[in-house]
Parts: C-alpha cells; sequence; structure tokens
C-alpha cells in the first residue's frame, strides 16, 4: 500500500486509515519485508 502511493507519507497515512477503520476484521498479506514504522 505504502509503495503504491506516490510518496511516502501519503502511502502511510491510507495504511493507517484501513487499519484504524477495520470493523470486524482486518488480513494483511505481504511479500517484502513490514515497513519501519510497522516493526518494533
Amino acid at each position: 500500500m505504502i509503495d503504491a502511493e506516490p510518496d511516502e507519507p501519503t502511502g502511510l497515512r491510507r495504511l493507517y486509515v484501513a487499519l484504524t477503520r477495520a470493523v470486524s476484521g482486518l488480513i494483511i498479506t505481504h511479500t517484502a519485508p513490514l515497513p519501519e514504522q510497522l516493526t518494533d
């Protein structure tokens, strides 16, 4: 999702919205490592 946007801040905002608006469930599927902002 982040890489699909023209810049990283826009991608991170869209990811935040997707993660915080999940109503009944959320499944994350990825093939690349998680973005630095999502790791400890």
